[in-house]
């Protein structure tokens, strides 16, 4: 359930504020086609919707590799101080 509400929270970043600067990114690299003066009428929903869901996932996925790596360097540490 925590992993599940974490991406829906991670989806809802990128499909607020965070997602106007991937969008002009992704029409500058020419990943989607549109007018990034006219960005409404131009930009196909659905295709960038699609984008964000995948950077949406591969952000999820990389907070997950980020804090189990943590964890082992911390139970690491942990163990390193024990007196032999």
């Amino acid at each position: 359930m925590w992993a599940h509400t974490v991406f829906n929270e991670v989806r809802n970043l990128f499909s607020g504020e965070l997602g106007i600067p991937y969008l002009k990114f992704l029409l500058r690299w020419g990943f989607i086609e549109g007018d990034p003066a006219k960005i409404a009428g131009t930009v196909d929903r659905k295709v960038f919707a699609r984008y964000l869901a995948a950077i949406g996932r591969a952000v999820f996925v990389a907070l997950l590799e980020t804090r189990s790596a943590l964890e082992v360097e911390r139970v690491r540490a942990e163990k390193a101080k024990e007196p032999s």
